[in-house]
């Protein structure tokens, strides 16, 4: 702390307020008051931080929880299936006559395949399984016998044949021989994409005579990952699915993948050497096992997981935060400031900073406050409204095309009788994140009022605003809301119109035009999109 410079009186006697040694109690007292503020900045600081990544910790392991709860609902309508069909008589009468341990096994693939889809039965039986994997939304369904032979299959139109195909090596088949429904993920010995195999044995007269598969594609989970920062591993730690593409078929520090030997990889992946994330446990604050560097910049994140119920998918999901370095930055200047300026100096700033950042923070409330929805965080009517009025000028001007999609939650009503409003709630805020991630960052979305928003789509004719919307249609019903314990699900109905250019149509008559489509929609059975030509 500076001090004025004061010289002594020539006359010592009469300068009673002189006293000997007073360099040295300012120097210990300067001292004693630098080390105390470093002592007491560092306290809070540690606290501080504590606070910021316990509430950090907690959105993202809620994250976590709500991915999971979504992948595992979608799991579920699957793992049954094997099981059922494992038990039709047609199948299991099929399975043991001699046919499936003819002398074709000892054939070639390539011959095997022939051989067994030439055969009238088993061609027939192959092209019921493909009607049954239309009608469930598979991938694949694959009927093997005793020795892991794949002779007959049911998959994706654009998917190769895997009849003729060895599978005596894969978990999920061994598990069914020793009489146990299996389940792995893997990529795919014919298909190359990786997915998820669940099984169940055939068994007749407690002998087992083969079994039949299912096979999930997992990149038709993707719209269910909605976290930017979010990835799914499967049980060796391996990245399977990613909103980042960059993180995919990478390993976690420490992974069960490093364990397997190299033929156990290529089996498994196709590949022998897997990229590390970049994960460094970041210390000493006491939130070691949730806080970490990440990426090539080393920005600090909290990071949460969640297995889904069989253990097969682990949810990761990532939140950055910059407070440990904005935290030691503060401590810092905090200490600089206390100790050149002193207690009187400081409290002076003290207050007129929080006074400034007081009233940032009040005005930047009240505009938010006057743009956006406070329960759903998205843009107000009257913020849509603005933003239509904006974008009909410019239409004006540059004849440039623009659309809007009118939507409705179908059934609401329902919802929130069954559920109170705050499942409601929880079902509006749910839906707002799901059509966020499926809109370009120019877009705008709106709150209408009660179930009912609007999109704003810059640049965009009807044709294209037709498919956003129909995105926005599936990715809504391939996403329940989870809600204490429960699934709520819930789909949308929209209609489509653009506006028309060059007939100056007011904004109040543009949205009357595409209200008029969703009405439509729902008219016809909600759950569809209608859409309006220019």
């Amino acid at each position: 702390m500076p001090w004025p410079d004061i010289a002594p009186p020539t006359d010592r006697t009469s300068a009673g307020w002189h006293v000997p040694g007073l360099g040295m109690a300012i120097a210990i007292l300067a001292l004693g008051w630098s080390a105390a503020t470093w002592t007491g900045t560092g306290v809070w600081a540690d606290r501080h931080l504590q606070h910021m990544m316990d509430r950090e910790k907690n959105a993202a392991a809620a994250d976590a929880e709500a991915i999971s709860v979504n992948i595992d609902f979608q799991l579920n309508q699957f793992r049954s299936i094997p099981t059922v069909m494992s038990r039709e008589p047609f199948l299991m009468s099929m399975m043991v006559e001699d046919w499936p341990k003819s002398k074709v096994r000892t054939l070639p693939r390539d011959e095997r395949n022939a051989a067994w889809r030439a055969d009238p039965e088993l061609g027939g039986l192959a092209r019921r399984l493909a009607d049954i994997v239309r009608d469930l939304g598979l991938s694949a369904i694959l009927l093997l016998d005793d020795a892991g032979n794949c002779i007959a299959e049911g998959n994706e139109a654009a998917l190769p044949n895997f009849t003729g195909a060895n599978y005596a090596d894969r978990e999920y088949f061994i598990a069914a021989r020793n009489g146990h429904n299996g389940r792995q993920v893997t990529v795919g010995r014919v298909t190359d994409t990786m997915s998820i195999v669940y099984t169940s044995p055939i068994m007749v007269d407690q002998r087992f005579v083969g079994a039949i598969g299912v096979r999930i594609a997992l990149q038709s989970l993707y719209p269910l990952v909605i976290e930017d920062r979010a990835f799914v591993t499967d049980a060796n730690g391996v990245v399977i699915l990613a909103r980042d593409p960059d993180l995919l078929m990478r390993a976690l520090p420490g992974a069960a993948v490093f364990d397997l030997s190299l033929e156990s990889r290529t089996k498994l992946y196709k590949k022998t050497v897997f990229e590390t994330l970049d994960f460094r446990p970041l210390g000493g604050h006491g939130v070691a096992d949730s806080l970490v560097r990440f990426g090539a910049k080393g920005d600090v994140h909290v990071i949460a997981a969640k297995a889904i119920s069989d253990g097969t998918l682990t949810v990761h999901v990532l939140r950055e935060t910059a407070a440990a370095t904005a935290i030691g930055q503060e401590r810092f200047w905090w200490f600089i400031s206390s100790t050149l300026v002193g207690w009187l100096v400081l409290s002076i700033v003290i207050l007129g900073l929080h006074i400034i950042r007081s009233n940032r923070r009040h005005y930047r409330a009240l505009a938010d406050l006057a743009r956006t929805d406070p329960l759903t965080g998205c843009a107000n009517r009257r913020h849509l409204y603005e933003a239509l009025a904006a974008e009909r000028q410019r239409g004006l001007r540059y004849a440039v095309p623009f659309s809007l999609i009118s939507m409705d939650l179908d059934h609401f009503k329902g919802v929130n009788d069954q559920y109170g409003h705050p499942g409601g709630d929880a079902v509006l805020r749910h839906v707002v994140a799901v059509v966020g991630n499926s809109l370009r960052p120019t877009d705008s979305l709106g709150r209408m009022g009660g179930e009912e928003f609007a999109v704003l789509l810059t640049q965009t004719t009807d044709r294209e605003a037709a498919g956003i919307a129909e995105r926005i249609r599936a990715d809504v019903e391939a996403s329940p809301t989870a809600f204490n314990g429960r699934m709520i699900p819930v789909t949308v109905s929209a209609g489509v119109a653009q506006w028309r250019a060059g007939t100056a149509e007011a904004v109040e008559d543009f949205v009357s035009r595409c209200d008029a489509e969703l009405y439509k929609a729902k008219k016809s059975g909600r759950n569809t999109v209608s859409v309006q030509s220019p």
